[in-house]
């Protein structure tokens, strides 16, 4: 099983209207009909290769994993944030409602994946150059 579905995403890809592909990070829905770590998934939404290369950059540059850190802001999609905290190394998306916290390395591999995911669409999609 994939880091993603463990935290209850799905990669995905939707052809608008247009024609032009658009790769989504979907979340499950739970039995009262919440959406499960949808705070995840806006984050991710709009980040390209690019761009998650440069999340995981910035969640290396300070230190999660060696470093007692209070809160380290990464810029994802639509402005959304995630802090970053140590120790425990952990990522914590807070929109309003309920923390959503996972662990720095979780993260970490569910951006690897999903980068590696919009790297085998064999197609030129609407995050290619972002």
């Amino acid at each position: 099983m994939s880091k993603a579905k463990q935290y209850h995403l799905s990669f995905l890809v939707s052809r608008r209207d247009s024609g032009r592909w658009t790769p989504y990070v979907e979340s499950e829905i739970d039995s009262t009909g919440s959406t499960i770590n949808s705070q995840v998934s806006n984050f991710m939404s709009l980040l390209g290769p690019r761009l998650t290369d440069g999340v995981i950059f910035e969640i290396y540059s300070c230190n999660p994993f060696t470093s007692t850190n209070n809160g380290y802001s990464v810029e994802g999609s639509f402005e959304d944030t995630v802090e970053i905290f140590s120790p425990p190394p952990r990522a914590v998306f807070n929109t309003g409602g309920d923390d959503v916290v996972i662990p720095v390395q979780d993260f970490i591999h569910i951006l690897c994946e999903w980068k590696n995911f919009l790297l085998s669409l064999p197609y030129e999609h609407s995050l290619s150059n972002r």
